[in-house]
């Protein structure tokens, strides 16, 4: 009875393998009898489970051979249908995956674009704004790998390093009203504020407030230090009355600067401290040496009370009275022509508030209380004519001038150089802008949110400005030569005997040497300090026309359109001359290995040479001779060997391009293909598979030389291309032209930021284009004698922009969203910030 149950299992279990066995058998027999299609087997019959048993046991396998192929087909396919539906699955949830990350990324890349537009507007109306809201969205796109910076934020990053230059912003909490002077130190880590109390206010640059120094209680509203330091000099007036100095010693005392039977009025040092001018209520002017003893006669006073001084270093001395006369002397205290009349005397406030000279002695600045501002200029009969500040400008109105001074270029203090100063004025609109010293505006105006501008002052450097405003507040701008680091004037630097025309300009691969060939055939090379490397040498009887360094720039290919030459460096010729026998040379290069050297003629000839200058064949080679016969304007190389040539029609809008196969096996050239396109200039990318042609329309198109496939065209230069380059990472372009301007975009011909002009006092065509080894640098040879450094890539501006703001208070202590961003982008990118900066000493 103990058995029973185990023994109806036993006869049930049977009764159910009988029952599958009955099932099984007719299906694997029809399956059998059907050619065994996989449609007749059970991989989704619910006892195939039970069947897999059967067919995997070793005791209890009751299947024949036709059964258990059956079988094993039918759970093969049960896997295989399992396994196709998992991957399906897998597949569907990869593609809404995939959706979703490029619907991310649109937008993404959506958000990054709006908000590099909103910095973009900002800039125009809050430029610190603007460049905290630029940084923190590169900062932002950056945290996205794979979107890369996007050329909008990398717009926005540039524009904001050339626009925002303010650098710091200080409140003169310690004060009531404007601050209505400003003064930096000559150690240039010190300046001082007033405002409507009469008191003195010191700072250092980093914005800190150092101490106050008491005054007469008198409003002062102009400060200057003397240039040795020792002493600070402001001056003020009360209502209706004459201006008054007030003098303070390196300790803050109140002294008396001299005796005197009228009040003192003005006081001006020349700029190296040798000598000084007083001015008096009574009109007289006394003259000084630089320790204080009094040199010759008073001048003979004018009709009204002096108002403003200035001394040139060759002791020329212009006075200014309370009717807006200004009156000229020589060095020996003579009258030198009639006074100057800045404005009519009827006019508001006629009364000049400042005078200044530039190093060379040849222009003096006058600001007279109305806010007119005249630049003088000394004309060859030894009298003056003026203009007001930015009259030239016709469609421009320019608000009135509270404050203009030199921004002197120390560098240039004689008559034998060209002055290069500049000047910067503040003005009741807000703005601080520059002039050159011809009255054009340099650049945009750098604005202060509307403030009215009381008063400017220059670091002794050159490199700050700082301004005082109606509100109180107090700025800081960087003049730093930030997007263009240094500019080279070779002209200035050669011999005055060989200062002849330049012919041209090129070069190093890596932007580390300039080459200048001249007019007389001679060649200067330089490294970019200015510095003149080795001593020059002579390559030609004519003018420099061709003239390129190698790959390793250890060499050059150098002469005029009769013959050309390889020269080492030190001047001796590597080869014999390379000429064409009917016609003159228009361009000549050597081959990356430097091996060999391809010329081209202005018919369209070409011949390639080995280094000695030996022919190896020209265009009499029948692989050649399909090649238009057009000037052969540019010759570029890749290293795999393929050489693109540019081809233009002089006077005419027309051209070629013609990609050629220089073989290393078999040192000879062959056409490979021609294309009609006007090129002025070409370029290999780093990787050699694209060719960017600058064309004489002002165009750029880049061409896969695997492809054959073209770009459109990227306009925006008004004049032809000149000069071209790939980034050395290969994924930005940049151009010159012949209108003189700068361009970056990136291979889609999407622009980066608005194009690079010319700096100040530099004219004509860029001549050529080379990035350095980082890509940070960019070297622009300009054929008005200047070679230029720009910062040229977003890591480079974004450095710019967060050492700029490094002590403003929008990064020390951001009070908002995006200023936390901007901060936190700038602490992890470029740097840290200190818990306090160092504290100079007075």
């Amino acid at each position: 009875m103990r058995g029973w149950d185990e023994l109806q299992q036993w006869i049930k279990q049977q009764q159910e393998l009988i029952t599958l066995q009955r099932l099984l058998t007719p299906a694997a027999t029809e399956w059998q009898l059907r050619q065994k299609p996989r449609s007749y087997l059970w991989y989704a019959n619910p006892r195939l489970a039970l069947l897999e048993q059967v067919l995997r046991s070793k005791t209890n396998n009751w299947l024949n051979q036709l059964e258990s192929d059956f079988v094993q087909h039918s759970v093969n396919r049960r896997k295989q249908i399992v396994l196709t539906r998992w991957s399906l699955t897998g597949l569907a949830f990869m593609i809404l995956l995939s959706t979703l990350l490029v619907i991310w990324h649109q937008l993404q890349r959506t958000w990054m674009q709006a908000y590099a537009a909103r910095a973009e507007n900002l800039l125009q109306v809050d430029p610190v704004a603007g460049m905290m809201l630029s940084i923190r969205t590169t900062g932002q796109n950056r945290a996205n790998p794979f979107l890369g910076v996007l050329s909008p934020v990398q717009a926005s990053l540039l524009n904001a390093m050339q626009l925002a230059r303010e650098s710091n912003h200080l409140q003169q909490t310690y004060t009531q009203g404007s601050a209505s002077a400003v003064a930096i130190h000559p150690n240039g880590q010190i300046m001082a504020s007033a405002g409507n109390t009469g008191q003195i206010y010191l700072w250092n640059l980093e914005g800190e407030w150092q101490g106050t120094w008491q005054g007469n209680g008198t409003l002062i509203t102009s400060l200057d230090f003397s240039p040795d330091g020792s002493l600070l000099i402001g001056s003020g007036r009360g209502d209706g009355q004459p201006p008054v100095v007030q003098v303070w010693d390196r300790s803050g005392n109140l002294i008396q600067f001299a005796q005197a039977a009228a009040p003192l009025t003005a006081v001006a040092f020349n700029l190296d401290g040798s000598q000084f001018v007083t001015g008096y209520a009574d009109g007289r002017i006394q003259r000084w040496d630089g320790q204080g003893n009094l040199v010759g006669n008073p001048l003979p006073p004018p009709a009204s009370p002096i108002t403003a001084l200035a001394l040139s270093l060759d002791g020329q001395i212009a006075s200014g009275d309370d009717l807006g006369k200004i009156q000229l002397w020589d060095s020996q205290g003579q009258p030198i022509s009639p006074p100057l009349q800045s404005q009519s005397a009827a006019e508001r406030s006629p009364a000049i508030r400042s005078l200044s000279f530039s190093p060379d002695g040849q222009h003096l600045l006058s600001n007279s209380v109305s806010g007119a501002v005249f630049l003088w200029s000394r004309r060859p009969d030894a009298g003056w004519e003026g203009l007001p500040l930015g009259a030239t400008q016709v469609s421009t109105i320019f608000s009135p001038v509270s404050h203009a001074v030199f921004r002197p270029d120390r560098s240039t203090l004689d008559r034998s150089t060209p002055d290069r100063s500049t000047i910067v004025s503040g003005g009741e609109d807000g703005t601080v802008r520059l002039w050159t010293l011809a009255g054009q505006p340099i650049g945009e105006p750098m604005l202060a949110n509307n403030d009215q501008i009381r008063s400017v002052a220059v670091s002794p450097d050159q490199q700050t400005i700082v301004s005082g405003s109606e509100d109180g507040s107090i700025r800081l701008w960087s003049l730093r030569d930030d997007n263009i680091i240094r500019i080279l004037s070779f002209q200035d630097a050669l011999p005055q005997t060989l200062k002849s025309p330049i012919g041209k300009t090129a070069l190093s691969r890596d932007g580390r040497m300039a080459a200048i060939g001249d007019a007389d055939g001679m060649v200067y090379l330089w490294d970019t300090q200015g510095k003149l490397i080795g001593q020059p040498f002579r390559v030609s009887e004519q003018e420099v026309s061709i003239l390129h360094f190698s790959e390793t720039g250890n060499e050059l290919i150098a002469g005029d359109s009769s013959s050309v030459r390889l020269w080492d460096r030190q001047g001796n010729p590597v080869s014999q001359p390379i000429r064409h026998a009917a016609t003159l040379l228009s361009e000549a290069t050597l081959s990356p290995d430097g091996e060999r050297i391809i010329s081209g003629d202005f018919n369209g000839n070409l011949a390639l040479w080995d280094r000695q200058g030996n022919l190896i064949t020209d265009s009499g080679n029948p692989a050649l001779a399909e090649r238009p016969q057009e000037t052969v304007s540019s010759i570029a190389f890749n290293a795999q060997g393929k050489v693109a040539i540019g081809g233009t029609v002089l006077g005419r809008p027309t051209g070629s391009l013609c990609l050629l196969d220089l073989r290393a096996t078999q040192p000879t050239l062959s056409l490979d293909t021609c294309h009609r396109e006007a090129s002025s200039v070409v370029a290999f990318s780093p990787d050699g598979e694209t060719v960017a042609i600058g064309g004489t329309n002002g165009s750029i198109r880049l061409l896969n030389t695997r492809t054959q496939e073209w770009s459109p065209p990227f306009r925006g230069h008004q004049q032809p291309v000149t000069a071209i380059a790939f980034s050395p990472t290969g994924d930005g372009l940049t151009s010159g032209s012949r209108d003189g301007t700068i361009r970056f975009s990136n291979l889609q011909g999407e622009p980066i930021g608005q194009p690079l002009p010319s700096p100040p006092d530099v004219t004509g065509a860029v001549t050529s284009i080379a990035f350095s080894e980082d890509g940070r640098t960019l070297t622009v040879g300009n054929a008005d004698r200047k070679v230029w450094l720009w910062q040229s890539n977003w890591r480079s501006w974004l450095q710019t922009a967060c050492n700029r703001l490094r002590y403003h208070p929008v990064m020390r202590n951001p009070q908002t969203e995006i200023n936390l961003g901007a901060s936190q982008t700038c602490r992890s990118e470029v740097f840290s910030l200190p818990d306090r900066p160092p504290e100079p000493t007075p």
